[in-house]
Formats: C-alpha cells, structure tokens, sequence
C-alpha cells in the first residue's frame, strides 16, 4: 500500500513539474498584438492603416519603401515617416518626430504615443534607461521591448533599430529620444522584418546563400581559405573572443577585434575581422603588429610577399600604392585578395586604437597589416535587409 502511495507522489510530482514547465513555455511565447499609433498600423499592410491624409512615398528601394506624412494630434504637428517591405508593403517601422521646447516637454507629448502604441502588447521590459543611445546618432532616451524572445539582452552600445541574430526577428521594440528642441518615438515590428527578410531573399542570390549557410568558400578556390585558423566564408566562430567591434568601413559590413585566434602567428600582436552583419559569415582576416618606422615597416612585409609569391605564386606588385597607408598587393591567384599595409597610428579604427596601443611600445607607433580575403565579398548583401534606408545601394 505505501509503494502505491509513494508511486502516486511521485507521477504527481512529474506531472505537476510538467505542467510548470508548459506554462512557462507559453508564458514566453510572442503574443502577437496590434500595434497601431496615430493612424498608422505596423505588421500590416499600409493600406490598412486609418489615415488622415494620404501618405507620400519618397523612396522605393530594392529592399523597402518609405513613406511620409504630416499630421496634427493634440494640437500639435508631428511628421511621420513609415517604412514598408518591398513587395507586400507591410509596415515595420515608424518614426514620429516633432518640435520640442525642452525635453519635459517632448516627453509629455510622445510619452502618451508610446503608451497608445503599446497598450496591447504584454512581457514589458526596459532594456535601455534614460541615457545617450550609441545607436541612434548618440541621442538622449530609453528603449522597452516588449514579447521579445532574445537571449541576449541589447545594450546601449548596440545598433538599437536592427535585431542582434536570425533568431532575433520577434516581437516589439520602442525608443523615445528626447532633445531639447526636438523628439523622435522609433515603433518597431521585428516580425514584420523577418517579411522583409523573406521578400529580400528572393531578389538576392547572395544573400540567399549566406543566411542560408550555403555561401560555400569552395567556389572562392584558395590556397587562404583559413586565415589563422578562420576559415573565409564561413561564419566566425563563436568561441572566439571579441574585445571591439566596429560598424565596417570601405565596403566591409562588421570589423571586430579579435583575441583568441585559433592558429596564432607570433609576428601579430592583433587581429581583425570583417563579416557580414547578420551571419557574422568572414570575408577578410587582418593580421596587425607595430613598428618603429614606415621604412622598416615596408621592408619587412616586401620580404613576406616575396617569399609568400615564391612559394604559392601569383604576380608581386613592386611599388606600394598610396601616401598616408601604404598598400601592396599580391596579384593573380584566384578569388583571393592578399595585402599588406603599412600606416601610422591615426590610420587604426578609433574604436581599436586604445586597445591596441595598451600593448604597444611607445616608440613604436607605425603600423603594418597583413590580410587575406575573398575577392568580390558581399559584406553588404545582410547590411540591406537590416537597415536598408541607410544604404544607397539597397
């Protein structure tokens, strides 16, 4: 009798932990609401949205539509800006900006807007207090987010208008800024993203490949297929260290400093990568050590390239190319770029200077980079479907 009393604890106390375990599940599953401010109607198609006035389309992108709009509310004119998807014309952000005497009073007026637009949404949380957001220009607000499923929490430093991953692309976010002459409330529906992601995906065959891990290196046949232990084309593994990261310049969509390189070179005191902005899939790997002059700089990386030509071929490039960075080349092997440079401190990211100068002797403050890539990349071909209204190209 007592082994049946204890048997029956015991299913009783599984099945009660079950039962705990499918609550919290939907607990945390998105509740897909409807979001809608002054008129406008995010997830939707903009047709849906209940408008004063007709809204302008002022850009018809590859990747998105934008359109604007004036309106009054509360006695007071805001203009909006309401962007779409490039096929369905489904809202997934909105910006609503308007003329402020002081940031009290932009607050007293869009913070009402942000609770109108939120009334139906659940699982609140202020990822971002009142403070300069790094990622919208470096203006003074906060951000809540709300069904957000995101296991990494954002921060301030964080580009606070994309999503962070591809499993990224669920529920809301909203992000008041509040200057003293002027305001902006930032709605967006991350869902209705992954739509632009999917409409996007149909228009480019790279960017099909990459989030799809299909981008094969492969194609790219190279005696450099894994820089330092990085395979190019793939992307970057996520046990390596990142100590900085950088919006990408010269055509490069994401630039990270790196510390635990798997295989490294004892001549490098750092290292770089850039990758897309959403796989992180690696284009380039840059080797970086410093020197005491342009001219010992030179010297040495015109002796690696000619070693490096004698041994693996390919067509040395005898000058060097530039007057502050210095370049030079190796040419002539397949869908591979090879280079070195040599620069003065200056020339370093901004956002990598300090570090790498902590780990530098003070009379050396010339700088030589040596990096292997993939000619051709589409460093930008994710950057379009993040935030393409900030790229021409998309």
């Amino acid at each position: 009798m007592n082994t049946v009393i204890f048997n029956l604890k015991n299913k009783f106390k599984i099945l009660s932990f079950f039962v705990f375990q499918f609550l919290c599940f939907l607990y945390s599953l998105p509740t897909w609401s409807e979001v809608k401010v002054a008129g406008m109607l995010l997830g939707k198609s903009i047709q849906s949205s209940s408008l004063a006035t007709k809204p302008e389309l002022v850009t018809k992108g590859k990747y998105y539509k934008k359109y604007r709009i004036e309106g009054t509310l509360s006695d007071r004119t805001y203009i909006g800006e309401i962007f779409t998807t490039s096929e369905s014309d489904t809202v997934y952000k909105i910006l609503i900006s308007i003329d402020a005497k002081s940031r009290k009073d932009c607050f007293q007026y869009l913070h009402p807007l942000l609770k109108q637009a939120a009334a139906k949404l659940q699982h609140k949380e202020k990822i971002v207090d009142w403070g300069y957001l790094t990622g919208i220009k470096n203006r003074y607000g906060f951000a809540n987010d709300y069904n957000r499923l995101e296991r990494k929490k954002p921060t301030r430093e964080n580009d606070l208008l994309v999503p962070t991953s591809l499993e990224d692309f669920v529920g809301h976010r909203m992000i008041m800024v509040c200057e003293k002459s002027f305001g902006d409330l930032y709605i967006l529906d991350f869902g209705a993203m992954k739509k632009r992601l999917a409409e996007g995906l149909k228009n480019d065959r790279n960017l099909n490949l990459l989030l799809n891990g299909k981008f094969d290196p492969k194609t790219y046949d190279t005696l450099y297929k894994v820089p330092f232990g990085i395979p190019l084309g793939r992307p970057l593994y996520k046990d390596i260290k990142i100590l900085n990261f950088a919006q990408g310049g010269d055509n490069q969509g994401r630039t990270f400093l790196i510390k635990n390189v798997p295989y490294p070179d004892n001549f490098f005191s750092h290292y770089q990568v850039y990758t897309t902005a959403l796989t992180k899939t690696v284009g380039k790997v840059q080797g970086i050590r410093s020197f005491r002059s342009k001219k010992e700089c030179q010297i040495v990386f015109q002796n690696i390239l000619k070693s490096m030509v004698k041994r693996y071929g390919g067509e040395y490039m005898k000058g060097w190319k530039g007057e502050i960075s210095l370049k030079k080349k190796i040419l002539g092997i397949p869908n591979t770029t090879i280079e070195a440079i040599c620069a003065p401190s200056r020339r370093i990211r901004t956002e990598f200077l300090t570090k790498i100068l902590k780990k530098t002797p003070t009379n050396e403050r010339f700088f030589g980079s040596l990096s292997f890539g993939i000619k051709r990349f589409p460093f930008h071909a994710e950057e379009c479907v993040l935030t393409p209204e900030r790229n021409e190209r998309c």
